[in-house]
């Protein structure tokens, strides 16, 4: 159950981190920022060093704790509001999509 949890905390820490990184990737140029990323991700997924325990604990944990309440309130907000976001945008595809049929059997007919 730990191994699970370990790798489980560790996808969140890597995705995390890749949310982050591509926000700001295009204003902040980093030299040998590759080999710095991937010395990091090898230190969170060594399982000897503990390296993912220690970012979650010393980082991310405070933070939930602090910020949980709005944490849980945002996401039932998110899911109460997810079926009209999807009826939504299936609206606007399904506009898009008509148009597009309207004006290539437009284009077909005026040949």
């Amino acid at each position: 159950m730990e191994n699970k949890l370990y790798n489980d905390v560790f996808r969140i820490l890597v995705a995390v981190l890749t949310v982050c990184e591509r926000s700001v990737k295009h204003y902040i140029w980093v030299p040998m920022y590759s080999e710095a990323k991937l010395a990091f991700y090898i230190y969170l997924w060594y399982p000897i060093r503990k390296g993912t325990t220690y970012v979650y604990d010393s980082f991310f944990r405070p933070y939930i704790s602090k910020h949980g309440t709005d944490i849980d309130r945002n996401l039932t907000e998110l899911r109460t509001r997810e079926g009209d976001i999807i009826v939504s945008y299936w609206q606007r595809a399904a506009t898009y999509g008509q148009t597009r049929i309207f004006v290539c059997l437009l284009s077909y007919l005026n040949g």
